[in-house]
């Protein structure tokens, strides 16, 4: 629940951020110069935005190194007490000789 807050915080400084923008513009547009208290509010805005945007980036990444650490043991305990009974082999090969040597007849083989 806490980590939505600082989420809706973010969201609220962007709405606001672009609110006063828009209304700078609109002022801009009417007297054609751009008040240099107004652009001072806006860039502290838009800093604070920044911060705070990039604190919550930090959060993110502290669970991304053991999650992908979890899912990699999880995949890799997974191959190995997985067991493969049978295992095709396909072989194309040009040869003037070939032998096998069985020490011992497998009777599951023989049918």
């Amino acid at each position: 629940m806490e980590s939505q807050r600082p989420r809706a915080e973010v969201s609220a400084l962007r709405r606001l951020l672009a609110r006063r923008t828009e209304e700078t513009a609109a002022e801009v547009l009417q007297t054609g110069t751009i008040p240099s208290d107004r652009m001072e509010e806006l860039t502290r805005l838009e800093r604070l935005l920044r911060l705070r945007e990039s604190s919550r980036e930090g959060e993110r990444r502290g669970w991304s190194v053991p999650l992908v650490a979890g899912i990699t043991l999880l995949v890799a305990s997974f191959f190995l007490f997985t067991h493969v009974r049978n295992t095709p082999v396909e072989l194309d090969l040009t040869v003037s000789e070939i032998g096998f040597v069985v020490r011992r007849p497998n009777p599951s083989a023989i049918r």
